[in-house]
């Protein structure tokens, strides 16, 4: 680090903001390149962060991390596939469910490790962060208040460091890992909510909830409701994530209170009531709005936005934090390759065009199901098709959609454009029926149930998960 003369700047040759997946991922690529960057991260970790079930894809970048191996021994559950269900009735305690194994996939594709984790993020991300360090990269605690721009160029960034003081580090690019702060894209008015994935979330922590037995204990489970999905992540020590993703009208019809809606979608239904016999919370709810959203722009003159910070789909497929750990290692090739060619700007819009190509196919594929699940036919055959007619997934024809869920997103397009196309045809087909005739909708669905089961409403102790972050264009720009 070097004092600039006469100004008092500080001067870098990368700065990356934010110490996630993302962030420490770019951070140690570039350390291991031997540029040593510096991340700025204003969170002390471990801190709580949700995004806990993981992707088999990822177990590439964490091999080229070098720390496969031991996230493999840091007693996670492991995750071996997962099941999506739908309810034939809201009374009725079974469920049309799909399953999908991660090591059902074509010949040759076959990996050391086929499987991911479900994690508890605040250990995870120390983790990462910690191999960062490990491998080079310098971490100071500063909030970063604003990001340093000559016109169009980005030349540094001002910070408010743990001691109060406000410096400022001047470098030659930036690496925007900042979440769903998106420092970048809120300075300079990118960022806008998605218009059609409209969702939110509510999800808490509870002990006792029943598992599958086996290696099925540790399989995603997801619940397909009006308008959206319920989410069951198994942790270690007994904890399961529970939480619940509505859309569009859906969502515009809760109240503030994240246990009180999460909790009466949970007593209403029969099939995930029964897994709370037991079930004790764990911790208080929290709520987010405004999941989707993105930057319109990933990356310009000295500058990348990685992961969250970039632009977030939804947490279906659990492709949040394979995004992040998939960015961060493009973003440091590509700055890497930069700054060898004296700021060069054609890797930054070769990243650009890679990711943004990447959004548009992965957002594309998320939009499609939430239009199967405007109605409950449609989700009925969407889980009907794979779980039953393709024997839960295990078909030839069927095992590139596979690998395209496990993560592999930028593979198979063939195939998922297929199914996409499929997809977009049945959601079509249903909505219009349950226009003309109301059979098929879920307003039947939730009639046909009888009446109205009781929220859990489980006794919630005082411990409480720290607030998320709101990606609202409402929101104040991170100063």
């Amino acid at each position: 680090m070097i004092q600039q003369a006469g100004t008092g700047a500080e001067r870098e040759r990368v700065v990356v903001i934010g110490g996630g997946p993302g962030g420490a991922t770019a951070a140690a690529f570039l350390a291991m390149k031997g540029l040593a960057p510096l991340l700025l991260e204003r969170e002390r970790f471990p801190r709580f962060h949700i995004g806990e079930s993981l992707l088999p894809a990822s177990q590439a970048v964490w091999e080229r991390l070098g720390i496969a191996e031991p996230l493999q021994h840091s007693g996670y559950t492991f995750k071996f596939g997962g099941r999506f269900a739908v309810g034939r009735s809201r009374k009725d305690d079974e469920a049309l469910s799909a399953t999908g194994t991660f090591s059902n996939i074509p010949p040759g594709y076959a990996t050391p490790r086929p499987f991911a984790y479900q994690v508890e993020r605040a250990v995870f991300d120390k983790q990462l962060l910690e191999h960062a360090t490990a491998c080079g990269a310098r971490v100071r605690e500063a909030s970063v208040r604003r990001v340093l721009f000559e016109g169009e160029r980005a030349v540094g960034v001002e910070v408010l460091d743990a001691d109060g003081v406000t410096r400022t580090i001047r470098c030659e690019l930036v690496i925007d890992a900042s979440g769903r702060y998106a420092v970048t894209a809120r300075q300079r008015g990118l960022l806008e909510l998605d218009p059609v994935v409209q969702t939110s979330a509510c999800f808490a922590h509870y002990h006792g909830v029943s598992r599958d037995d086996g290696a099925l204990q540790g399989y995603f489970n997801g619940y397909y409701v009006e308008h959206g999905w319920v989410w069951f992540i198994p942790l270690a020590g007994d904890v399961m994530s529970v939480g619940l993703v509505q859309n569009k009208p859906a969502c515009d019809r809760w109240s503030n209170d994240a246990r009180v809606e999460l909790e009466r979608v949970l007593g209403r239904h029969a099939y995930m009531r029964k897994r709370f016999a037991k079930a004790r919370s764990s911790s208080k709810a929290r709520m987010f709005r405004d999941l989707a959203y993105r930057s319109r722009s990933f990356a310009g003159p000295g500058w990348l936005a990685v992961g969250d910070a970039a632009f977030f789909i939804d947490p279906l497929y659990s492709s949040g934090v394979h995004t992040a750990l998939l960015m961060g290692e493009a973003a440091a090739e590509a700055a890497a390759a930069s700054l060898e060619h004296g700021g060069c700007a054609k890797p930054l819009h070769a990243y650009e065009r890679r990711f943004e190509k990447y959004y548009r196919f992965t957002r594309g594929y998320i939009c499609s199901v939430y239009k199967i699940l405007r109605t409950h036919s449609a989700a009925t055959a969407y889980t009907w098709v794979p779980g039953v007619l393709f024997n839960n997934l295990d078909h030839p024809l069927i095992r590139p959609v596979t690998r395209f869920l496990n993560g592999y997103f930028e593979e198979h397009h063939g195939f998922a454009l297929m199914a996409r196309a499929s997809m977009e045809a049945a959601a079509f087909a249903a909505g219009t029926l349950a226009r003309w005739t109301g059979w098929g909708s879920w307003e039947r669905f939730e009639a046909e149930g009888g009446e109205d089961s009781e929220p859990l409403l489980l006794d919630a102790p005082a411990r409480e998960l720290p607030a998320p972050r709101r990606a609202s264009a409402r929101m104040p720009v991170a100063r």
